[in-house]
This record gives C-alpha cells, sequence and structure tokens, in this order.
C-alpha cells in the first residue's frame, strides 16, 4: 500500500494546535496584498510550517498521486478527517499542503517556493478561499474568486502534466442568511465560471452540508465552519468520484 501516514507525532501536534490558535487571533488583520498577490504570514512559527510542507514534498519522490492544498480544511484530512480519507484514497501515494489559517495570498508564495515537479501529483485538489472571505475587512468574492484561480493557475505552473480540481468553498457559519453565507454563495457561482474558461474542473459541494434550509446537517461540522468525521465522510464521496473518474488507482502512471 501506497498511502502516506497521516497521524503526526504529539509535539507536533501540540505546535500545530498552538500555532492555530495564535494565528486565528490574528486573521482580523488586513492584509498587504490582495488574495491573487503572493504574501507570506510574517510569524516564525508560519513560516516553519510551510518549510515542513516544503520538505514533504521534496521528500515524498516522483508519482505522488494526490495532492491537497488549502487551509485547515485541508489539514484537517489528517486529524478529523483521517478515517474518511484512508477508506476514499486507499492505497494513493498522497500529499497534504494544508495550512491553518492560510488565505489564497499565502497559499501563492508558499507555493512560489516548493519544487512540485519533484512531486508531479496526477491530480492537485485545491480547496481555498474561506478564510479570505471571513476576515475582517472581508475580500469580495470577485477579488477571492481570482485569487484561488491564481493558486490553481501557480500549481498549473509549476507541474503541467498534473490536473486540477477546484472545490467550491464550503458554508461558512451557522446564520444561513449571514452576508459571509452570501458571499460563499456568490464566490461559488464566480469561481464555476472562471474554472471553466480557465481549464480547470470545478467541483461543487456546498449544498451537500446543508438542510432545506440552508443550515449545517446535522453532526457535519464541528463548528459552523470546520468539519468533523461525518463531513469528511460527504467531501471525500464527490472528491473520490473525479478520482476514479480520472483513472488514479494508485501505483502510478
Amino acid at each position: 500500500m501506497r498511502s502516506v501516514r497521516w497521524r503526526m507525532p504529539l509535539q507536533a501536534v501540540v505546535a500545530s494546535a498552538a500555532f492555530v490558535s495564535a494565528w486565528l487571533l490574528g486573521c482580523g488583520e488586513r492584509s498587504g496584498a490582495a488574495p491573487h498577490e503572493p504574501e507570506p504570514v510574517r510569524e516564525p512559527t508560519w513560516m516553519r510550517a510551510a518549510a515542513r510542507l516544503n520538505r514533504e514534498v521534496a521528500a515524498a519522490g516522483r508519482e505522488v498521486d494526490l495532492c491537497l492544498v488549502g487551509d485547515s480544511l485541508t489539514a484537517g484530512w489528517r486529524f478529523a478527517g483521517e478515517a474518511a480519507f484512508a477508506v476514499s484514497f486507499h492505497g494513493l501515494k498522497t500529499l497534504n499542503l494544508g495550512l491553518s489559517g492560510d488565505r489564497t495570498e499565502h497559499m501563492l508564495h508558499r507555493l512560489g517556493r516548493c519544487d512540485l515537479r519533484l512531486a508531479e501529483p496526477r491530480l492537485f485538489v485545491l480547496l481555498a478561499g474561506t478564510n479570505n472571505l471571513s476576515k475582517d475587512p472581508p475580500d469580495t468574492p470577485e477579488a477571492v474568486a481570482h485569487g484561488v484561480v491564481a493558486v490553481a493557475r501557480a500549481l498549473k505552473g509549476k507541474s503541467p502534466a498534473s490536473a486540477v480540481l477546484i472545490v467550491s468553498i464550503l458554508p461558512n457559519g451557522t446564520d444561513p442568511d449571514s452576508a459571509l453565507r452570501r458571499s460563499v454563495v456568490e464566490t461559488n457561482a464566480l469561481l464555476a465560471e472562471r474554472a471553466a474558461a480557465a481549464g480547470f474542473r470545478f467541483l461543487d459541494v456546498h449544498d451537500r452540508f446543508l438542510d432545506g434550509g440552508g443550515r449545517w446537517r446535522p453532526g457535519l461540522s464541528t463548528d459552523g465552519t470546520h468539519l468533523s468525521g461525518r463531513g469528511y465522510d460527504v467531501l471525500a464521496t464527490p472528491i473520490s468520484g473525479v478520482v476514479a473518474e480520472l483513472g488514479i488507482s494508485g501505483g502510478g502512471r
């Protein structure tokens, strides 16, 4: 079996939790860059985490099947999503480049310093933009869609032979009538158009998590933003469908 080991050492989990807490406290700060302009998080723990992910890419070797790119929702496959990942992507050689708190400008910065040619994944799965919409003040849906597609273009530029799947932004917050929820829906509509125009696949999973009244289905989220184990089961199903459609079953090309 060629699947990656997802469980992290206790020290790494503690360090990650400490970083997330510190970073979330600063999420309200205005970024100096637009969502399509690379910008680092000027915080030592983030720099170390980004460097660690780059080392994982270098150590992975070629013929990676699946590379996940994003923020805490992507990083969460290592934790709450571990069981769902093991079932849905069993046997695949994988990389997880999710980093909690990241906005699209932060992903662009760290991906610009990552030699993804070393891995040449068969498929990138990009889930990004929620932190841009929820910061204070938020980026506009137009700007966020531009930023997400910029990340997809950066991935394709790094590894031209790879396919890129843009996943829609998930529901955010518990109020179905909030401005944030409306921004998520508007951004997803723009992403569907921009992804098609740029030649990327787009996967709309937004409504899978909601009931008929626009509220989170019970048990799928821990806080109205992040996914539970059951939530990752829901997310894994359509992504694994794309993986199967592309004929990715492990064992290289």
